[in-house]
Protein backbone atom coordinates (compact mmCIF):
# COMPACT_ATOMS: atom_id res chain seq x y z
CA UNK A 1 0.00 0.00 0.00
CA UNK A 2 0.89 3.59 -0.82
CA UNK A 3 1.59 6.33 1.71
CA UNK A 4 -1.64 7.83 1.61
CA UNK A 5 -3.46 4.75 1.61
CA UNK A 6 -1.72 3.61 4.98
CA UNK A 7 -2.62 7.73 5.92
CA UNK A 8 -6.55 7.15 5.33
CA UNK A 9 -6.68 3.62 6.54
CA UNK A 10 -5.32 4.81 9.57
CA UNK A 11 -7.49 7.61 10.15
CA UNK A 12 -10.30 5.85 8.76
CA UNK A 13 -10.01 3.02 12.02
CA UNK A 14 -9.25 6.10 14.05
CA UNK A 15 -12.34 7.70 13.59
CA UNK A 16 -14.50 4.54 13.45
CA UNK A 17 -13.44 3.67 17.02
CA UNK A 18 -13.23 7.31 18.38
CA UNK A 19 -17.30 7.07 17.09
CA UNK A 20 -17.74 4.14 18.67
CA UNK A 21 -15.94 4.41 22.05
CA UNK A 22 -18.44 8.24 22.12
CA UNK A 23 -21.63 6.21 21.12
CA UNK A 24 -20.99 3.69 24.07
CA UNK A 25 -20.44 6.63 26.14
CA UNK A 26 -23.68 8.42 25.25
CA UNK A 27 -25.61 5.10 25.95
CA UNK A 28 -23.94 4.69 28.92
CA UNK A 29 -24.98 9.00 30.01
CA UNK A 30 -28.52 8.72 28.82
CA UNK A 31 -29.82 4.73 30.29
CA UNK A 32 -30.03 3.62 26.77
CA UNK A 33 -31.45 0.02 26.49
CA UNK A 34 -30.40 -2.17 23.55
CA UNK A 35 -32.68 -4.14 21.60
CA UNK A 36 -30.29 -7.15 22.24
CA UNK A 37 -31.02 -6.91 26.43
CA UNK A 38 -34.44 -6.93 26.07
CA UNK A 39 -35.75 -8.86 22.86
CA UNK A 40 -36.88 -11.96 24.21
CA UNK A 41 -39.55 -10.18 26.33
CA UNK A 42 -40.30 -7.71 23.57
CA UNK A 43 -40.31 -10.88 20.95
CA UNK A 44 -43.34 -12.46 23.71
CA UNK A 45 -45.13 -9.38 23.51
CA UNK A 46 -45.07 -8.62 19.99
CA UNK A 47 -46.56 -12.14 19.93
CA UNK A 48 -49.48 -11.31 22.10
CA UNK A 49 -50.06 -8.48 20.63
CA UNK A 50 -50.14 -9.39 16.64
CA UNK A 51 -51.47 -12.53 17.81
CA UNK A 52 -48.85 -14.57 15.73
CA UNK A 53 -45.42 -15.59 15.82
CA UNK A 54 -43.39 -12.39 15.69
CA UNK A 55 -39.69 -12.32 14.99
CA UNK A 56 -37.59 -9.14 15.64
CA UNK A 57 -34.51 -8.17 14.10
CA UNK A 58 -32.04 -4.76 14.44
CA UNK A 59 -32.25 -2.02 11.94
CA UNK A 60 -30.31 1.06 11.70
CA UNK A 61 -33.39 2.58 9.87
CA UNK A 62 -36.82 3.77 10.33
CA UNK A 63 -38.79 0.99 12.56
CA UNK A 64 -41.04 -1.19 10.50
CA UNK A 65 -42.98 -4.52 10.03
CA UNK A 66 -42.07 -6.83 7.02
CA UNK A 67 -44.33 -10.27 7.00
CA UNK A 68 -43.67 -11.60 10.01
CA UNK A 69 -40.72 -9.43 11.47
CA UNK A 70 -40.64 -6.14 13.43
CA UNK A 71 -37.34 -4.39 12.65
CA UNK A 72 -36.22 -2.05 15.42
CA UNK A 73 -33.67 0.12 16.50
CA UNK A 74 -30.78 -1.46 18.14
CA UNK A 75 -30.82 0.90 21.40
CA UNK A 76 -33.45 3.69 22.49
CA UNK A 77 -32.48 6.17 24.64
CA UNK A 78 -35.41 8.15 24.47
CA UNK A 79 -36.30 8.97 28.20
CA UNK A 80 -34.34 9.28 31.29
CA UNK A 81 -34.31 5.77 32.90
CA UNK A 82 -33.60 3.03 31.70
CA UNK A 83 -37.27 1.19 33.10
CA UNK A 84 -38.75 3.91 30.70
CA UNK A 85 -36.43 3.38 27.42
CA UNK A 86 -37.71 -0.47 27.93
CA UNK A 87 -41.47 0.87 28.34
CA UNK A 88 -40.41 2.81 24.85
CA UNK A 89 -39.59 -0.34 22.51
CA UNK A 90 -43.07 -1.71 23.89
CA UNK A 91 -44.58 1.75 22.79
CA UNK A 92 -43.00 0.86 19.49
CA UNK A 93 -44.41 -2.16 19.23
CA UNK A 94 -47.87 -1.36 19.83
CA UNK A 95 -47.37 1.67 17.41
CA UNK A 96 -46.72 -0.41 14.34
CA UNK A 97 -49.32 -2.76 15.25
CA UNK A 98 -51.63 0.54 14.97
CA UNK A 99 -49.94 1.02 11.56
CA UNK A 100 -50.67 -2.60 10.72
CA UNK A 101 -54.17 -2.31 11.51
CA UNK A 102 -55.20 0.88 9.60
CA UNK A 103 -53.56 -0.65 6.34
CA UNK A 104 -54.93 -3.43 6.58
CA UNK A 105 -58.18 -3.70 4.20
CA UNK A 106 -61.64 -4.36 5.71
CA UNK A 107 -62.99 -7.57 5.99
CA UNK A 108 -66.58 -6.58 3.84
CA UNK A 109 -67.36 -3.15 3.14
CA UNK A 110 -69.70 -1.21 5.62
CA UNK A 111 -73.35 0.03 4.03
CA UNK A 112 -74.36 3.64 5.01
CA UNK A 113 -77.76 2.64 4.75
CA UNK A 114 -78.25 0.68 7.68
Amino acid sequence: MELDQNIFSYFFKFTKKRQENLLNKKKELLNSVELKDVKESLVIFASAVFDLPIEIRETPDFPYKSGNKLFLPPFLAVASSHCDNHVSYQLLVLHLFAIFKSTKPLPKPMSLLD
